[in-house]
C-alpha cells in the first residue's frame, strides 16, 4: 500500500518534569549613600548654627576689647606726654601752672591758647621721652596740642583726641567722665590731669 511514510509517534511528556535545583539569591547590600548625605546636611546646618552663635557672642566682645585697648593706649600716651612736658618746664625753672580761666565750669581749648603742631611740640619734649613722642591716638587719628596762657611764663598744656570717629565733637568741654563705650567721644587732658575722659580708662 502506497502512501506517506510513517513516523514514530513523539514520546509522551513526563508526568513530573524535573525541576532545577533551587539556589538562594545572594543578599543585596543596602546603599548607605542617602544616609550619609542626610547626616552630612544635618551636620552642616549644625556647624552653621554653632558658628553663628559663636560669632554673635565672641565677635562683639572682641571688637569691644579692641576699642578699649585703643582708648587706654590714648590715655596712657597723653599722660606720658604731659609728664615729659612737666620735665621740660622743670628744667627751665618755670613756675607752677595756674590757669587764668574757671575750669570748674568748662574748658574752651581755643580760648587764650595757642595751637602747636605735633612736630613742634615733639621737638620741645623729645629729650624727655624714651622713644618718639606719640603724635596720634590709639585709633591713629592726630592728637592736637595747645599751650594755654598762664600767670607767669609757664604755658599750660592741653592735649585732645578725637576718639574713634576722627572728628572733634566740640571746642568746649564739660568737666567729667563719660561712658567708656562711647568710643567716638573726645578725650581731653589739661592741668596735669584728664578733664574730659572715659570713666574706667584711667588707672
Amino acid at each position: 500500500m502506497s502512501g506517506s511514510p510513517s513516523h514514530p509517534a513523539p514520546p509522551p511528556p513526563p508526568a513530573n518534569p524535573p525541576q532545577a535545583a533551587w539556589e538562594p539569591r545572594p543578599p543585596q547590600k543596602k546603599s548607605k549613600g542617602p544616609l550619609w548625605i542626610i547626616l552630612g546636611v544635618v551636620g552642616c546646618f549644625g556647624l552653621i548654627s554653632f558658628g553663628g552663635c559663636f560669632a554673635a557672642i565672641f565677635i562683639p566682645n572682641f571688637v569691644d576689647a579692641l576699642q578699649k585697648a585703643k582708648q587706654k593706649r590714648t590715655v596712657a600716651d597723653m599722660r606720658m606726654i604731659s609728664e615729659a612736658y612737666s620735665m621740660y618746664l622743670l628744667d627751665r625753672a618755670a613756675p607752677a601752672n595756674i590757669y587764668q580761666g574757671d575750669l570748674s565750669v568748662s574748658l574752651d581749648v581755643e580760648e587764650g591758647t595757642n595751637f602747636v603742631s605735633p612736630e613742634e611740640f615733639s621737638q620741645m619734649v623729645s629729650e624727655y621721652m624714651t622713644g618718639d613722642m606719640p603724635v596720634a591716638d590709639g585709633w591713629e587719628n592726630p592728637l592736637e596740642f595747645y599751650l594755654a596762657d598762664r600767670v607767669g611764663d609757664a604755658p599750660g598744656l592741653i592735649i585732645r583726641s578725637t576718639g574713634r570717629d576722627g572728628i572733634f565733637e566740640s571746642t568746649v568741654y564739660p568737666q567729667g567722665s563719660y561712658d567708656p563705650t562711647e568710643y567716638d567721644n573726645d578725650i581731653v587732658w589739661t592741668e596735669g590731669d584728664f578733664y574730659y575722659w572715659p570713666s574706667g580708662a584711667i588707672p
